[in-house]
């Protein structure tokens, strides 16, 4: 049996892993996500150095056949990179600027580690579209503890498989990969994995 860790707190993430047929353990890396955003040309650069910030902190895989980590960022139309909200009054700005704007990009970047601490990268991009909302019914919603909470650990204030879906229109590209880990992108690793005989 495939013994799999998966790096990261994200229920998201567990359930994905789980819909694709893995028995995993998971563990949330203690890296610290504060990178600075000015070192990088691109939001997808960043996301990248973070998902590797991720992966070169959590260094326990004995035991494990191999250990998945991820990072997700939401992009706004001008470029901006939206990570989790760390206020009420910033999951209002966030939620509100998704109504504005009408779309955003999601870019999650990937990395799956071997026992023998071989690493394999890839990132993918898909495009969320989302309907008319106003402030007032952005307040209400988040007036509710638990949809404030599930705010709180989204990317842009979305959480896609949970309550955010209501703000949603449709997704351009992989569904998943808007959820934080698309299936395509792991089997692809895995798959580049086994032809290399790792």
């Amino acid at each position: 049996m495939v013994v799999v860790l998966l790096g990261s707190g994200s229920t998201a993430r567990a359930v994905i892993l789980k819909y694709c047929g893995f028995e995993f353990v998971q563990r949330p890396t203690n890296a610290k996500e504060d990178l600075p955003k000015g070192d990088y040309k691109t939001p997808e650069e960043y996301c990248d150095a973070t998902c590797l910030l991720k992966a070169q902190s959590c260094l326990e895989c004995a035991g494990y056949d191999f250990a998945i980590y991820a990072d997700t960022i939401v992009i706004s139309p001008d470029g901006r990179i939206m990570e989790k909200p760390n206020s009420h009054r910033e999951a209002v700005e966030m939620l509100m600027a998704h109504a504005v704007n009408t779309y955003a990009d999601v870019y999650t970047s990937v990395i799956v580690r071997g026992r023998d601490g071989t690493m394999m990268q890839k990132g993918s991009k898909s495009r969320i579209h989302f309907r008319q909302y106003q402030k007032q019914e952005v307040e209400e919603y988040l007036k509710n503890d638990d949809n404030l909470r599930e705010c709180m650990t989204g990317s842009g204030a979305l959480t896609v498989m949970g309550t955010g879906a209501r703000w949603l229109t449709r997704v351009d590209g992989c569904f998943y990969n808007s959820a934080g880990l698309s299936p395509a992108v792991l089997f692809g690793i895995i798959d580049a994995w086994d032809g290399m005989g790792v």
